[in-house]
């Protein structure tokens, strides 16, 4: 069993984060529109105008909707706070010392994606737009961090 001492994201950076996994996510979405503006502005200036506007004034509003219902959900609000992530054989569960909550179990089958940053573990489980970020300098060693990176794998 692998346990990290108390540690809590920023809520910048778990807002980057979420950012990130969206945009990635739905890719798509920014490229559809813009990419036809951006051929059909080879003959016609208009449509270069309209993909400017598309990139610089609706999708930050996209992005300002995703920071509203993600980024500012009890759930986000919970992950800021110090808290313990606990690493067994088939679960990570994760505790709010200061805190009543009740602590959060995931199963390792519900973990869809691991991503080792360099800085910090991102585990994706069922939401991909909730991670649950642990930064590498909160395990008590940088083997511990490797370890558990290959429990998830």
């Amino acid at each position: 069993m692998i346990a990290t001492l108390p540690h809590a994201i920023t809520p910048g950076a778990y807002a980057s984060r979420l950012m990130t996994e969206c945009v990635c996510r739905y890719w798509w979405a920014i490229a559809v529109p813009v990419v036809p503006c951006l051929i059909a502005g080879c003959y016609d200036l208009r449509f270069l105008i309209v993909a400017a506007a598309w990139l610089l004034i609706v999708m930050p509003g996209i992005l300002a909707l995703v920071y509203f219902r993600h980024a500012l959900s009890p759930e986000a609000a919970k992950m800021t706070l110090p808290h313990i992530v606990t690493f067994a054989d088939d679960t990570i569960t994760v505790t709010w010392p200061d805190t009543d909550y009740p602590p959060l179990r995931i199963l390792k089958a519900d973990v869809r994606s691991v991503e080792d940053t360099g800085s910090a573990l991102v585990i994706a489980a069922s939401d991909p737009l909730r991670p649950l970020i642990i930064p590498v300098k909160s395990f008590p060693s940088p083997d511990d961090a490797t370890e558990a990176f290959r429990l998830l794998n």
